[in-house]
This record gives C-alpha cells, structure tokens and sequence, in this order.
C-alpha cells in the first residue's frame, strides 16, 4: 500500500519569546481570563464516572440540541493504491484507539448528567465495505457515495465510541479509507497526529517491528479530570464580576425562528458585468474604488 506522511500543522514562529516574556503573557492572559496557576497538569486517580472538560460538555450540549447532525463531525478520506494488507491495517487502527483511548471513549448520562467511560480496544474497529458491485456505468460516483455515508455517519455518543475506520474497497488494489470522529474527542491539529501515527503503526505491522513513537506522558482524560479538579472558585468568582451588570441581549430577527436550528440554505445569484471582471486590478478605476 502507499502512503505519505501527513505532518500536523505549521511551524512554529522561529522567534520564540524569551523567559521573562512567556511569564508576564501568562500572567496578563490569566488576569484576563480567571485561569487557574497551580502548575502543569498532574494525574489523578479516575473516578468511576470520568467527568467531561468544559469543552466536551459544550458539544455535548450541542450534540444532543441537535442529535444526529453532522456539524460537529471530523471526517478525513485517503486513497490508496497497490497491494493492502488488510490485517496489518486492522491491527494498526486497534494500535491507534489503544494509544489514544479519547477515540475509544463513549458519553453515558447518569442522573442526568454526562460522564465518560473509556472503553477497551477492540480488535474488530475497522469495518471493511465493498463498493465495487453491482457494476455499474459510474463506479466513481458509487465510490464517493459510499465514502460519504461513511464519512458523515453520525454517532450515538452514549453508546458508540465516537471514532469509526471504515475501509472502502474500490478495487483488488484500490481502497479508500475514511476516518470519521466527533469533535468531542479530536480537532483538526489531531487530525495530523492520527494519521502520522497510523502511517508508522501500519507500516510497524506490515514490519513485524515495534513502532517508533513517542511515549504519551496523559491522555485528554487526565487533562479532563485535571481541568474538573481543584477550587474554580476563583475564576467563577472573576467572570461574575466581569459580567456584573449586564442585561440579556433581545436582538430583533427578520421572522419567528424555530425551537430547534435547521441546515437547509439557500443560495444567492450575483451576476457581474464581463468589464468588472477581465479589469486589470492595477488599472486606475480598479485603484481609485480598492478601499470602497
């Protein structure tokens, strides 16, 4: 099979602030903010019922104000050709979901209330679909059909982990596959790291060596139970200060709007004269109207 490697990210900026810099932006940004100072994160024991970062309770909110949308899912496709071994590949996205169990976390409520449970890898977590029959006029298109229900398959977060593999077969040495998570357990910066890491823990098995990463100090669930834990008074105690005062917004709107959002939109045709268009941007009437 080939594959790249897919790198997360820009560089950082090759002027890096000095000590005393760094220590007096953190000390403006956590005045602004109410942030805690009580060092880097520590693990702690996990609790029965892992609790959920400020951020996974925001999308878990939006996720069940909205269930089944796909608005908050990450999906990702590759295409590979050449011989696969489809074994290797299986064992190496139970490898990923074992060095990052936030891709095996499901989201239970109890007494109302989410919590997560990190749930153990699975040997069976890539489902494999044929989209090569029935032969048609327009394989490609049944291609990108079958990638796209897979890709945007939404997910039961208090049952399901909310990351699934799904390898499409469009050929003896033509596959394809779709990664899809949930925003709640992964961004688009992890995205990178994902893939970097299933590139060598493939390439590992197809090996038979050990894969050369890097040991992972914590897991998001650290950084969950770490961000839950402690005294929050003190930031809560600044935000109801900053916030003193303030009355609700009422923002007039052009019509009722409904309970719940909707996705459907609509487009707007905008037809521009062929003499606005080929005008040179270095043309006096372009520069006289650039600030307008």
């Amino acid at each position: 099979m080939t594959t790249s490697d897919v790198r997360p990210g820009p560089a950082a900026p090759s002027a890096p602030l000095s000590p005393a810099a760094r220590r007096l932006l953190e000390q403006r940004l956590r005045g602004l903010t109410g942030a805690r100072d009580d060092g880097p994160v520590r693990i702690s024991p996990r609790p029965d019922r892992i609790p959920l970062s400020p951020a996974q309770q925001r999308l878990y909110f939006l996720d069940r104000l909205d269930p089944g949308a796909a608005t908050y899912l990450l999906p990702a496709a590759w295409r590979f050709t050449g011989p696969l071994d489809l074994p290797a590949l299986r064992a190496a996205v139970t490898d990923l979901t074992a060095r990052h169990e936030q891709l095996r976390a499901v989201f239970p409520e109890h007494e109302g209330l989410p919590h997560q449970r990190i749930l153990p890898p699975d040997p069976d977590c890539l489902d494999v679909v044929d989209a090569t029959a029935p032969a048609g006029p327009d394989p490609e298109r049944r291609l990108a059909a079958t990638v796209h229900a897979a890709a945007l398959r939404p997910f039961d977060l208090g049952r399901e982990p909310a990351f699934r593999a799904t390898l499409v077969r469009a050929g003896d040495d033509d596959h394809v596959l779709v990664l899809g998570m949930h925003h709640i357990v992964s961004d688009g910066w992890s995205l990178g790291l994902i893939v970097r890491d299933l590139t060598e823990l493939y390439r590992a098995r197809t090996g038979h060596r050990r894969a050369e990463l890097p040991e992972l100090p914590l897991d998001y669930t650290d950084y969950a139970i770490w961000q839950r834990g402690g005294d929050q008074s003190a930031a809560l105690d600044h935000w109801r200060t900053r916030l003193a005062g303030l009355t609700p917004l009422e923002l007039p709107t052009d019509h009722p709007r409904p309970d719940t959002p909707g996705g459907p939109g609509e487009a707007h045709v905008l037809t521009l004269p062929s003499a606005l268009t080929t005008r040179s941007p270095n043309s006096a009437g372009a520069r006289g109207r650039r600030r307008t």
